[in-house]
């Protein structure tokens, strides 16, 4: 495979032998249980990743057998394994998810990042009492990964109830201006419901939108695996993942200058090779 693919590196012996035999028995079961023939459930994947992904069979081999599905695909990003569980109808085994996260943990601590123990209505209230401070005006930059989030169909059951109307309050105020840049699965995104609807919200306070596309992206995957949070003047830039019940997951707080340059660099680089989809003040969007 080429180390320019889309889908990044093969999966070290390691890890290929850490999740495959696991993913192997979960996945064999469910096709029990729902007697899908193994053949079938090639199909299926295929056909998911071509239309939800835009990966066509140039661009990635695997063997016809099971085996090679899990050895050589589901390590590679987070978006696959998921889309590999919603065909089923079942989210992965504990167990798996807890050794997944487990890694992403050790690096994130490895590369210098402090785990924060903040849940997500904490998180949020640190932002808006931070955004509400000194009664100043305050840039932020958001590069949301929303991939997972569409594909577990929770576009609008994420983030604490009243999310929506504290933006609303300090942009109304003149407190807060907001860029966002959104990781979708494909340009088809934009045509679901729920898509619809939740960019339809956040144009409401919003200045800038950008849209990023799984299927068309170049960069690599460390640059994408998680949403990044820049609020200029904060001590801490911070990065997160959103677990199934769209609750923030693996907060990580980045306090180095050295941090605050390589993320705010890979924002901009995120938002460079981006799509350009709203910002205020132009012709609004229906």
């Amino acid at each position: 495979m080429s180390k320019k693919s889309k889908l990044g590196r093969p999966p070290g012996k390691r890890l290929t032998k850490a999740l495959g035999q696991d993913l192997r028995d979960f996945i064999d079961e469910e096709l029990k249980k729902q007697k899908l023939k193994p053949n079938k459930f090639h199909e299926k994947i295929s056909e998911t990743l071509h239309t939800g992904f835009g990966i066509g069979n140039s661009e990635i081999t695997v063997k016809r057998s099971l085996h090679g599905i899990y050895t050589r695909l589901i390590p590679f990003r987070e978006e696959y394994r998921e889309a590999i569980t919603t065909i089923l109808g079942v989210p992965l085994p504990v167990s798996i998810q807890d050794f997944l996260k487990g890694r992403k943990t050790r690096a994130r601590a490895i590369n210098g990042g402090a785990p924060s123990s903040l849940d997500t209505k904490e998180y949020f209230d640190l932002f808006f009492d931070y955004i509400k401070s000194n009664e100043q005006k305050k840039k932020v930059r958001i590069f949301a990964r929303w991939t997972n989030l569409e594909l577990r169909k929770i576009m609008l059951k994420f983030g604490p109830h009243d999310l929506f109307q504290r933006f609303d309050e300090v942009v109304g105020k003149g407190l807060l201006d907001v860029e966002y840049v959104f990781f979708l699965l494909s340009p088809a995104s934009l045509k679901l419901p729920d898509v619809k609807k939740i960019l339809k919200r956040y144009r409401q306070f919003a200045s800038e939108i950008y849209i990023h596309y799984l299927s068309q992206t170049t960069l690599e995957l460390k640059e994408t695996d998680e949403t990044i949070s820049i609020w200029d003047g904060y001590e801490s830039v911070f990065t997160h993942d959103w677990d199934f019940k769209g609750k923030i997951d693996g907060l990580t707080a980045w306090n180095s200058k050295d941090d605050h340059a390589r993320l705010l660099k890979t924002y901009e680089k995120i938002k460079s090779e981006s799509d350009f989809y709203f910002r205020r003040g132009s012709n609004p969007r229906t």
